[in-house]
């Protein structure tokens, strides 16, 4: 077991010690045992004893400034840092990364946590425990001053977060499992998003991400077509129970999602479930970006959903660099898309029945069938097809397995709103009811 000095001890009290020991009145063993230190510092300390007297007893480095020590002005700076509005959100890490990387502000973490810890400033990611110490230790410091203003603020025990226990094995492949999600939040100040977010189970790798305003179908494909452009298409994909994914109807065969349908094309399974804790990774990948990602935002004064998808691409690849465990895989399983038409196979199906004159009805509009030449196919009354809207938002449609144009013939196609009658309409009431009403009108008596 290693041991120290004694530093407690005053000096004359081992002055003393050292003098009985050079009288023999104590061996070396028993003077080792007082000072819990070694026999071997025990002779180095008698001989500076002999050598200087007294002061050769005292540490040479006593009195003196550290090499290494951080004045005062430079603390008061990183306090009024962290205070600004761009840092007060942002953890101990994340800032002394900033400070870093803006101001050329060389410091440790460590140091960062115990400045702010001095003055009772704790980070946004503490535990509850840490916060309640930290409010007890603010109100004992408050009254205390009320009494004496010399008293300085107190020192707070750091709390012990509870250590947390994956209940899941994390695959063993890079592309084996992909899990996706979103989180609204106020990313900007005043505005709500939702950042859908696909990551890699196996090695915590963000495959992608994208803003968008809603929770949407079109998001979910737009970061499953980046993700399998940058990798390759993953055996399996885990979400949750939105209706983007699995139909919540309860039937013995439900039919599948468009999302659901375009991943059944290129063999990916989909896996959904309704408990966070099941696909942990993305949901605490979104404690991190709500801290990191906010304040990043705010200091590059980011305020369109536009300029924030575009800086997400910059910021996703520092924070695999910084986070993903790229070295935790044995085997990359994506596999290759070249015989794929992402744009075709992420399309949005739609099932509608032509009518008399071959043509159909999609979203207010007369649309009629034609083949390659632009000429009109004159399939029956009541045909059914299906309108295939791709990905970059064209139009075809599929008549038994066999694909075709589209022509617009009437954009404008308007819906007649009808009439609806009054409810003192003689539809609406017995004819009988409504004379009489009339007659109670016009004060008529009747003849019989």
């Amino acid at each position: 077991m290693k041991r120290k000095v004694i530093t407690n001890m005053k000096k004359d009290e081992i002055i003393k010690l050292f003098d009985r020991l050079l009288c023999d009145e104590l061996d070396i063993y028993s003077v080792a045992a007082v000072l819990s230190c070694s026999t071997r510092t025990v002779y180095r300390m008698k001989k500076k004893y002999i050598e200087l007297g007294a002061s050769g007893l005292v540490h040479s480095n006593k009195g003196k400034i550290p090499h290494n020590l951080i004045d005062a002005e430079l603390k008061n700076k990183i306090l009024d840092l962290y205070l600004s509005d761009n840092f007060k959100d942002s953890n101990f890490t994340h800032f002394q990364e900033l400070i870093n990387q803006m101001y050329n502000i060389d410091v440790s973490v460590s140091f960062i946590h115990s400045l702010l810890k001095s003055k009772l400033i704790y980070s946004n990611k503490a535990q509850r425990s840490t916060k309640k110490a930290f409010k007890k230790a603010l109100k004992e410091f408050e009254k205390a001053k009320e009494k004496d203003n010399t008293v300085t603020i107190p020192i707070v025990p750091e709390s012990i977060p509870k250590r947390v226990f994956s209940r899941r094995k994390r695959k063993a492949n890079f592309g084996e499992l992909i899990q996706m999600d979103a989180s609204v939040h106020e990313w900007i100040k005043g505005t709500k998003w939702n950042l859908h977010i696909a990551i890699d189970d196996a090695t915590g790798i963000i495959t992608s991400a994208f803003f968008d305003k809603q929770e949407t179908l079109f998001a979910y494909q737009t970061i499953m077509i980046d993700t399998i452009n940058k990798y390759g298409i993953p055996q399996e994909v885990m979400t949750d129970r939105r209706s983007v994914f699995t139909n919540n109807k309860k039937h013995e065969h439900p039919a599948l999602t468009q999302f659901g349908y375009s991943c059944s094309i290129i063999g990916t399974k989909i896996t959904v479930t309704s408990i966070p804790q099941t696909k942990g990774k993305v949901e605490r990948s979104f404690s991190t970006h709500q801290d990191r990602l906010i304040t990043e935002l705010k200091i590059n004064g980011i305020e369109t959903i536009e300029a924030a998808n575009e800086y997400l691409v910059d910021y996703i690849k520092r924070h695999n660099d910084k986070f993903a465990d790229s070295t935790n895989y044995t085997l990359n399983v994506f596999k290759s898309a070249k015989d794929f038409d992402l744009n075709v196979v992420f399309a949005k199906r739609y099932i509608r029945k032509t009518d008399q004159g071959g043509s159909f009805k999609f979203n207010k509009a007369h649309y009629l069938i034609v083949n390659d030449q632009g000429k009109s196919i004159g399939y029956r009354s009541g045909r059914e097809i299906i309108v295939n809207i791709t990905f970059d938002g064209k139009m075809y449609v599929t008549v038994e397995k066999t694909d075709h144009c589209v022509k617009v013939i009437n954009a404008d196609c308007k819906y007649s709103l009808g009439y609806t009658p009054k409810k003192t309409h003689p539809w609406k009431n017995s004819f009988s009811q409504y004379s009489e009403n009339k007659n109670k009108q016009n004060n008529i008596k009747p003849l019989y």
